[in-house]
């Protein structure tokens, strides 16, 4: 387990291509185990929110959206502290946590810390560098800006961080990018300028990048071709075109998101074209039946998410048709039989 939150890290952050499909083993790298939502009670049950292993051990203790305050983190130190095997903490979503970060300073044995949309300080997040074993950190929507760079370079193993919707600049990315020990970087809503893209690119270590919602262009994406560990890339809702998947097409990437662009029948044929591609999101674009034909005959790609698109019932054939897809879903297409069905019982 350990070695999954270090080295393997997430292949594929769904961003905006929700959907209740589960990528399969061999489409997968390694990955943290989901965090799930918890209970209100859950100071009365801290042994019904640990979340075990395949082994047995508990390793997870899962407190999202528990209502916690400040108070109950000397009880949660406690009993960290009397189950060895808890390495990965998640509180996320409890709005009343405000100073608990010091209190997570007494458990050193912490590898991953989930802060996401909590009450804590950006300048109490400095003590973090204390923990001698955090690697994974998750930190969105805490209104943080560019400050919270200079804390997080001080942790010393720290390589997969989360910082979606907060109020970092292009510039606050440059100092980002420049954390050469980072695998992986999930920075949606985030302004990203050619000066900040050219660093990223340059960055020697990143596995997997996320930059959904940042309306990044084709000239902005060839400034990350380069990037020499980059296998995931996820851009969704970023105004993408054609032109752009073309890009995408030429770097060498093993998963992709780019789901709620404006991806026509020219950028999926482009995306066909790839040999290193095995899995694939592009719901909610503008593909139809001459992007489906060209993915369906031309590609390596073994998932493949195409909701919500234009294809008609040839389109919708001929993938169907295509036995090396492991799974390829097409529902919200005008020819996909499902959908037709459902609208007519409606």
């Amino acid at each position: 387990m350990k070695n999954q939150l270090l080295k393997g890290l997430v292949l594929l952050t769904l961003g905006c291509s929700s959907s209740s499909f589960a990528l399969p083993d061999q489409f997968q790298r390694p990955a943290i185990k989901p965090i799930i939502s918890s209970s209100i009670d859950c100071m009365d049950d801290l042994d019904g929110h640990i979340i075990t292993d395949d082994d047995g051990k508990g390793v997870f203790l899962s407190l999202q959206n528990c209502f916690l305050n400040d108070d109950d983190m000397v009880g949660i130190v406690r009993y960290i502290k009397q189950h060895p095997d808890v390495e990965y903490l998640n509180l996320s979503d409890n709005k009343s946590l405000s100073s608990s970060v010091q209190a997570l300073t007494k458990i050193e044995k912490l590898s991953y810390i989930g802060l996401n949309n909590t009450g804590v300080f950006q300048q109490d997040l400095k003590a973090l560098s204390k923990l001698p074993n955090l690697s994974a950190l998750e930190l969105d929507n805490l209104h943080l800006d560019d400050e919270i760079v200079q804390y997080l370079s001080a942790i010393p193993k720290l390589n997969f961080l989360s910082l979606n919707h907060n109020k970092l600049t292009a510039r606050g990315v440059e100092q980002l990018a420049a954390m050469n020990q980072l695998e992986y970087l999930s920075i949606q809503d985030t302004p990203l300028d050619d000066q900040a893209l050219s660093v990223l690119g340059q960055n020697p270590s990143l596995y997997h990048l996320d930059i959904c919602y940042t309306n990044i262009n084709a000239d902005g994406l060839k400034k990350l071709s380069g990037m020499p560990s980059l296998q995931s890339l996820s851009a969704c809702d970023s105004n993408l075109d054609d032109e752009a998947a073309k890009v995408l097409a030429g770097m060498d990437l093993y998963s992709l998101d780019l789901g709620y662009n404006h991806i026509g029948d020219e950028g999926a044929a482009a995306l066909a074209e790839s040999t290193s591609l095995r899995v694939l999101f592009l719901t909610r674009n503008n593909i139809g039946d001459a992007g489906a034909l060209a993915l369906a005959k031309g590609s390596s790609i073994g998932y493949l998410l195409l909701e919500y698109n234009q294809i008609g019932e040839e389109g919708i054939k001929e993938l169907q048709a295509n036995k090396t897809f492991y799974f390829v879903g097409t529902y919200g297409n005008p020819g996909d039989l499902e959908t037709s069905q459902s609208v007519g019982k409606s």
